[in-house]
């Protein structure tokens, strides 16, 4: 099977939808879709390590989720030939002939969407699972505390740390992954969601909106808790899951294995 085969398959299976500028961040960003497919990574995104990994695996395939080449469309106009990073990595794909797929907008547009349905499972929350949209996910846990939810949330990402607002030994049971957001009226909307639910954990934020609003909260006495593992690990739990669905998608024959890219941070404590 082509590594071009491969990716329509994905592609259908997740289709990216309409965007109101015309594109989609989606599809291949490096190499040879015409040959053959010999193994297929799955990642967040293909790091140096996930690249070097995926080789030693015997995988030409990386499907990830998130950029692999620092910027939202992952153009490398502006890297190549001037930053030894881009230059080195590109070297190092095409000498183990590897491909880069993205998808993106596909499994976000899915329903249920696909990295927070998977996220969900990879959590063991699912059974607890409230409320589901393109913004909310919601959860009815049995009774337990911030630092409980804390501390699981870490461990199923792999996290050498992690951030937390809020009183760790606090009673708690409903939880929610909110919406990504860095300013305006996305912003304004994870403030609100922070008073309809015990712990929010949002995939992204600017410490001056949620985070602040917070530790408000808190210094108050109430009782309101968020969690902060970060846009990519966050996500990566639902890309660990991928492979549940694109084993069928390829069928037995072809080798599909998860690659976790792992905690972006060192944690000094």
């Amino acid at each position: 099977m082509k590594i071009r085969e491969v990716c329509d398959r994905i592609a259908a299976y997740h289709p990216a939808p309409a965007q109101a500028h015309g594109t989609t961040c989606d599809g291949f960003k490096w190499g040879d879709p015409e040959a053959e497919c010999t193994g297929v990574a799955v990642s967040i995104t293909a790091s140096v390590d996930v690249v070097r990994e995926a080789a030693a695996r015997g995988c030409n395939l990386i499907v990830v989720h998130e950029p692999s080449f620092y910027s939202h469309e992952d153009d490398t106009d502006w890297l190549a030939g001037r930053h030894a990073p881009f230059d080195e990595k590109r070297a190092l794909l095409d000498r183990h002939g590897i491909a880069i797929w993205r998808d993106h907008d596909g499994i976000h547009a899915a329903r249920p969407d696909g990295i927070f349905l998977y996220a969900a499972k990879e959590l063991g929350w699912e059974e607890f699972m409230a409320e589901g949209n393109e913004m909310n996910w919601a959860f009815k846990l049995p009774p337990t505390t911030v630092g409980a939810v804390a501390r699981h949330f870490k461990e199923r990402c792999g996290l050498h740390g992690i951030r937390v607002i809020g009183d760790l030994d606090a009673p708690v049971s409903t939880v929610a992954f909110i919406a990504h957001a860095m300013f305006g009226p996305m912003a304004r909307k994870q403030v609100e969601d922070a008073l309809r639910y015990d712990v929010v954990i949002p995939g992204e934020t600017l410490d001056w909106t949620l985070p602040n609003y917070l530790r408000d909260a808190v210094q108050l006495g109430i009782c309101k808790a968020g969690i902060f593992a970060g846009h990519f690990s966050f996500e990566e739990l639902g890309m660990r899951r991928a492979v549940d669905w694109l084993r069928p998608l390829v069928g037995p024959d072809l080798k599909v294995e998860s690659i976790p890219a792992g905690d972006l941070f060192t944690a000094v404590l």
